[in-house]
Formats: structure tokens, C-alpha cells, sequence
């Protein structure tokens, strides 16, 4: 019935043969991977070890919660975007509290689907292959999240571990860096690597005005559907988005400051180590934090996805009129709704904070410098995220991390061609470049562009070459080549509205 579910179940499909059932609990089964060579001792296999009955959909799963003291808070996003409930298509996320787990330890998402009838209920039926629960725990013993699934059997919803935080990191060593001819960037072991590319929780709309997510103060419309009790139950209690982005934030924090989760990083290629910084491994989504059907008169772009906010920011302010006029000479139509655009103007992908807080770690290992970090990003700094001149830069460094690998790194660079690479050598070589003057130069750069974005011509080309162009590069990039899942999500999320013309 819904066509955007057909990805899903092709991807929960193709893995089950690669997977064998151990017993974990009297009539609770529980399919691993051959692969895996650590078995979880997370929260949740604790838990299905103690259970007499396995839950087999997400109702039975709360109950089972509850019944052992722990409490839930909710969290809604609609995957169609934030004025389109037509197909009732909403995701729940939730996270479990009590029983000394941290905030973001244990997070689980499920999905809603709109009946025939008018009513909106729980998609839980448990046709083959189907994707009925998604869960993220934390292990306390490896130091690391174990992700699992909930996949339909035809009958009921039977449990698949996926893999951890590390799996993760060992399935994407190949994205973005030198590889032979034909070598996938991505590995086949986990379709969790596809949007988890950092190795923990996620939330692409992490900070305000988390559009398409339910807010206390601006609530996703429901159109004409009925809720169920389950459903009804949920957006009653549902929570403001901006307390799961909390959640989120301390989760990736405690993986980060996770030493057996560091110490497996840093056994991985040169090349791997400092990707975050050349490229993106974590995404974002930024836009006016202001609705666009608001009474303001002005659209502020988001700064960070002009330039990276290593070098400052500047609030750059447009005509929503020009902005609006644009979109309508352009052909701009959200899909399957009569609007312009999303919920909030300028939506676009930036690089994520899990990128940043590498690059950071990176720091303080001693690994890299402030400098090195601004002569990297100052090339193409017009292009904060998915840049083509930058990340190409990383297939230059040395695969070892030897104690003369800057001066490998540079010999590289001198043999090189291109332009990208002739102007990091320069950054790199020559002393007049330094974090203080890339940031002034980009600070004039950041000047020049207030004012030209008054024009309306000249916003017309910005927003081709930076905000359309951007879109769409997320979906050509390597970062969305997991065969198995991409970070948007394409199908079953419907984020940017599309340009006719």
C-alpha cells in the first residue's frame, strides 16, 4: 500500500541468510550475524534474556518495558514533510529511561501507516521482510552501540542484531579514500552505515528549528485521520524535539569519549582517521529558524551552510518576496503538496557535529593542529560541505600514520596537478597563510555576499550554485552510496521540494 516502504523491506530482506538464530531467552530468538565476533551485553539482550514471552511487535516490546520499571518519552517526525499528512506516513522515536541508563542510551523508532478506513494506527504488520522496530543501545562492556532490527516474518516480528558502533567504522573504511578499481566505498555488512555513518544515534535535524519534527509550540497537522489509542497515546505525550536532540547529543558524546571506540579508530588508515576533516562523514539539515509562513518580511540564511564556523559566521538576511518569486520562476513545488517549499526556507544539508567533535578529538590527540585544520578547510571554503575541490585532497595523504607524514602529504601534493592541491601546498608551505588570515578572508568574502544578496539576480544564482545544487549533490555523493540505505532516506522521506525549471 505504500510504495515507500518497498526499500526497506528490500533491504531487511536480503541480509536474513547471511544470519543464524541463537537462543537468548526460553522462546526468544535472536539472529546474529556470522560475522560478529563480540555478542551484545546491552540493556536490551539483558532484557530478552530475562523474558519468558518475546515481544514480536512494538506494543508487547513496550509492555514488556514497562512491566520492568522503565518509562519512554516520545518524539514525532513526519516523513512527508511537515504540511503533508496525506499518507499518515509519521515516524515515533522514542527513548527509554530508568534503571541508571543516560540520557540517549537506549533509543528505539517505529512508524505509523494510514488504514483504509481513516484511521491512523501502528505499522506493525509483520508481512515478510517488513521493518518493524529500529533499536540503538548502548553497551557498557564494549563501549560502544549495538544497533537491532525488528523484521517481519509473515506471522510475527522476529529480532536481528545488526552490529556496533565499530562494525560501522570497519564498513565505511573505504568511503571517500584510495581504493582499487571496482571497491565499493561501502562494505555489505550493516544497512545502519548507510545513515549512521559516525557510529551513533542520529537526528539530521538536530538543532532549531528541527523542521518536519513536533514542537510543543507548532504541532504537526494531522489532516483528516483518525488516531487509534496507540497512536492517540503518543502525539498526547509526545515531547518537543528539541529535548531528543539533547538525547542525541549526550549519546554521541559518550561514544566519543569512549576509549575502546578511539582506540579501534585509530587503527584505521591515515586516510580514514582525517576524513571527517577533508570530507563529511556526518550530515545535517539547516534552514531559517523562522516558519516561511510567518509574518516576517526577511529569510536569514543559515550560516553554517555558507561557510564552515571554524572561520565565523555572519546572519545574512534576503527578501522573502525576491526568495519567493524566485521559487516560482524556477518551478519549485514541495511534493506532493501545492507549496513552494518546506516548512522553513533555505533548507539544505551541512556538515554534521559528530564531524566536528572528530576534528576536535584529532586536535587533542595531537594528530593535527588549528593550522592544518584551517589550511584544509580555507580550500574551496565557499563550499562547506560535499565540496568536489576539497575532499579529493584526502586521496593524497599517506595510508600510514608515520612520523614524516606531513612531509609525505606534501611531496604528494607537489606531484599533483590539480588546483585544489597547488593551493592546499601554498596554505601548507607558505607563512603569510594562517588561521588568523584565512579567517579574514573569508570574513571580507562574508561582507561581499550581504551585499550582493540584495540583488535579486545575484540570489538567484547563489541559491543554484548553494542551495539546489547542494540538495541534489547529497544523492550523487559517496556518502549515499550504501547499497543497502541512504542518510536521507529517499522514498520514504520527502525533505526538498523540487525544481522544474
Amino acid at each position: 500500500m505504500k510504495k515507500h516502504w518497498l526499500q526497506r523491506i528490500l533491504f531487511s530482506s536480503i541480509v536474513l541468510f547471511f544470519h543464524f538464530n541463537i537462543a537468548i531467552a526460553e522462546g526468544c530468538k535472536i539472529s546474529v550475524p556470522k560475522w560478529v565476533t563480540n555478542a551484545p551485553t546491552d540493556t536490551l539482550s539483558i532484557l530478552l534474556t530475562q523474558s519468558q514471552n518475546c515481544p514480536s511487535n512494538v506494543t508487547d516490546f513496550k509492555e514488556l518495558l514497562f512491566s520492568k520499571g522503565y518509562t519512554s518519552s516520545s518524539y514525532i517526525v513526519a516523513n512527508r514533510g511537515h504540511h503533508n499528512p496525506t499518507q499518515g506516513s509519521f515516524s515515533f522515536f522514542e527513548t527509554i529511561e530508568g534503571h541508571g541508563l543516560r540520557a540517549g542510551d537506549f533509543t528505539f523508532g517505529h512508524f505509523s501507516r494510514g488504514t483504509s478506513t481513516g484511521v491512523l494506527s501502528l505499522d506493525q504488520n509483520p508481512t515478510l521482510g517488513a521493518l518493524m522496530i529500529e533499536l540503538i543501545v548502548f553497551d557498557s562492556t564494549l563501549q560502544v552501540f549495538n544497533f537491532y532490527e525488528m523484521i517481519g516474518n509473515g506471522k510475527l516480528g522476529d529480532w536481528h542484531y545488526r552490529g556496533n558502533s565499530m562494525d560501522i567504522t570497519d564498513d565505511k573504511q573505504n568511503l571517500f579514500v584510495s581504493r582499487n578499481n571496482g571497491t565499493p566505498a561501502f562494505d555489505s555488512k550493516l544497512r545502519c552505515s548507510g545513515c549512521h555513518i559516525a557510529g551513533g544515534p542520529i537526528l539530521k535535524e538536530m538543532n532549531e528549528p528541527h523542521n518536519d519534527w513536533w514542537r510543543t509550540s507548532r504541532k504537526l497537522p494531522l489532516g483528516n485521520w483518525k488516531l487509534d489509542n496507540e497512536t492517540k497515546q503518543i502525539f498526547a505525550e509526545a515531547k518537543d524535539a528539541s529535548e531528543f536532540a539533547y538525547a542525541i547529543k549526550t549519546a554521541n558524546n559518550r561514544l566519543i569519549e569512549s576509549k575502546a571506540f578511539q582506540n579501534h579508530l585509530s587503527s584505521k588508515s591515515l586516510q580514514s582517521q582525517l576524513r571527517p576533516l577533508f570530507c563529511d562523514e556526518d550530515l545535517e539539515l539547516v534552514s531559517d529558524v523562522f516558519p516561511l509562513d510567518g509574518p516576517l518580511l526577511t529569510i536569514q540564511i543559515p550560516a553554517k551552510s555558507i561557510v564552515n564556523p571554524i572561520f565565523g559566521s555572519a546572519d545574512i538576511n534576503i527578501s522573502k518576496d525576491n526568495y519567493l518569486e524566485i521559487l516560482k520562476e524556477l518551478g519549485s513545488q514541495f511534493p506532493e503538496t501545492t507549496r513552494l517549499d518546506a516548512d522553513h526556507a533555505w533548507l539544505v544539508p551541512a556538515k554534521g557535529g559528530m564531524d566536528f567533535t572528530a576534528i576536535n578529538t584529532l586536535k587533542s590527540q595531537g594528530l593535527i593542529d588549528d593550522e592544518f585544520v584551517h589550511d584544509v578547510l580555507a580550500v574551496d571554503y565557499q563550499n562547506p560541505f560535499l565540496s568536489n575541490q576539497r575532499c579529493p585532497l584526502l586521496k593524497h595523504l599517506p595510508q600510514s600514520k608515520t612520523p614524516n607524514w606531513r612531509d609525505e602529504f606534501t611531496k604528494n601534493l607537489m606531484a599533483s596537478s590539480s588546483p585544489a592541491a597547488k593551493e592546499l601546498l601554498k596554505h601548507l608551505t607558505d607563512e603569510s597563510f594562517t588561521a588568523e588570515s584565512h579567517i579574514l578572508n573569508v570574513s571580507s568574502y562574508l561582507s561581499e555576499l550581504q551585499e550582493s544578496m540584495a540583488l535579486k539576480s545575484d540570489l538567484k544564482s547563489y541559491m543554484t550554485k548553494h542551495l539546489f545544487s547542494k540538495r541534489d549533490s547529497v544523492f550523487r555523493s559517496e556518502l549515499s552510496s550504501n547499497p543497502r540505505g541512504q542518510i536521507l532516506e529517499p522514498g520514504f522521506r520527502v525533505i526538498f521540494p523540487q525544481i522544474k525549471n
